[in-house]
């Protein structure tokens, strides 16, 4: 089978999948003779789009390092709202699909001016090394965003089975 011919399945949704079995067959009769860029091909008809999104965003997490500019604090917790929201998908544990945003002033943290809390929650067994190495990329990416810092912290709460992950802004 050649790249010709999977592209011919792969765009041909009805026959596309008719050739599941074909395909599979097709790979492990011929594994250690298929080139690169038939093993992408192949893949790719396997894998749905949101498959596709979520492998990206997982090396992305890893590898983005914007740029840092010189930003007011609106601007920045713009920015930090607007990279939350791209790599919800990575964090798909996250209970809440916005972090809650607390600024001065407010009852239920103390701030300072010029600071600014974002929180969620995950369940409690979702809290995982995986987990914490995301935030931690997540954080390297929104401390390159500006000159602003930030930092996390992971509150668990036993009674009600969930952890709080706080984003603490300042400058």
């Amino acid at each position: 089978m050649s790249i010709h011919l999977c592209n011919i399945i792969y765009n041909n949704k009805q026959e596309y999948n008719e050739h599941y079995e074909t395909i599979a067959n097709y790979v492990i009769n011929n594994y250690g003779k298929l080139i690169e860029s038939e093993k992408k091909e192949i893949i790719k008809m396997f894998i749905s789009n949101n498959e596709v999104d979520d492998i990206l965003l997982k090396c992305l997490i890893k590898y983005y390092n914007p740029e840092k500019h010189i930003m007011n604090l609106e601007t920045f917790i713009s920015q930090c709202k607007k990279i939350l929201k791209i790599f919800k998908r990575v964090f798909f544990d996250l209970e809440d699909d916005e972090w809650n945003i607390y600024k001065f002033p407010n009852n239920r943290f103390e701030i300072k001016e010029n600071e600014v809390i974002f929180e969620n929650t995950i369940p409690l067994n979702y809290v995982s090394d995986s987990f914490k190495e995301y935030i931690e990329h997540l954080i390297r990416i929104l401390n390159n965003v500006s000159d602003y810092k930030v930092d996390y912290k992971l509150l668990s709460d036993e009674e009600n089975h969930v952890c709080f992950v706080l984003l603490f802004i300042r400058k």
